[in-house]
């Protein structure tokens, strides 16, 4: 008798911008015949639709439940479990399962040059840049968008890791843009490193040129300056920028 497979979406901390929005077009795309465990951020119950297939964990923003989260993936992945990682970090306990990690963050996998973050913040990053290296030996597959990325874990981890380019963006669908997508996204949170003020900079001197092309971003509430930005190029500028409602 041969095992059915078994599948556990493992997200904890994922609760905004482009990671929320992959995270849910990958769940609402998973066929509905198939048994589903979700350990998911507990900030995003109410922005998020529960398939009928899925039991869910729910994962407190602190430490020790992430830990706790952890301990209870580790209980329940067996030989024929397949893993998938939202967090771009590997499980923390060695385990039988088939385990892949969708890598979005290239920061945890080199080092920073760019000056925009507190100290703490980067040695927050650093000890997740040795947690990934120690523990990527739980990790059988790596799953990235672009070719870049995959160079940046080839140099990180070394070459004889397995990294696969899948890009799932395709697959999103977003309720604000019309069948032609006459538009362009921007799917990212709005932390420092991001390219938001940059490309809002760009939107804006084209704007000025007469040329004033449809952005579609991904940001929080908690993104108030960029969204107070946005706002002003909006009314003041006349430019079209969305920000793409997480709840839809």
């Amino acid at each position: 008798m041969i095992n059915k497979k078994s599948y556990i979406f493992f997200s904890p901390g994922v609760h905004t911008g482009g990671g929320l929005v992959l995270l849910k077009a990958t769940i609402n795309s998973f066929p509905k015949k198939l048994s589903l465990i979700l350990f998911l951020d507990e900030r995003i119950s109410k922005l998020i639709d529960i398939p009928e297939n899925a039991k869910v964990h729910w994962v407190k923003p602190s430490f020790f439940s992430r830990i706790f989260s952890e301990w209870k993936l580790y209980r329940l992945i067996k030989k024929n479990t397949i893993l998938l990682s939202f967090t771009s970090l590997p499980p923390l306990f060695s385990n039988s399962g088939y385990v892949i990690v969708f890598h979005q963050n290239s920061i945890l996998v080199q080092n920073s040059t760019i000056k925009v973050f507190s100290k703490i913040k980067e040695f927050n990053f650093d000890l997740k840049r040795l947690y990934s290296k120690i523990f990527s030996r739980n990790v059988q597959e790596y799953i990235v968008q672009t070719s870049s990325m995959k160079s940046f874990l080839k140099k990180f981890f070394g070459d004889k890791i397995k990294v696969r380019i899948v890009p799932f963006a395709e697959n999103l669908s977003f309720n604000t843009l019309n069948k032609d997508r006459d538009g362009f996204v921007y799917i990212a949170d709005g932390n420092t490193h991001k390219n938001h003020h940059n490309l809002l900079k760009a939107w804006s001197l084209l704007g000025k040129s007469g040329i004033k092309p449809k952005l579609f971003l991904s940001l929080s509430n908690d993104d108030k300056f960029l969204l107070s930005k946005i706002e002003y190029l909006c009314l003041v500028e006349g430019l079209e920028i969305h920000n793409i409602d997480n709840n839809n």
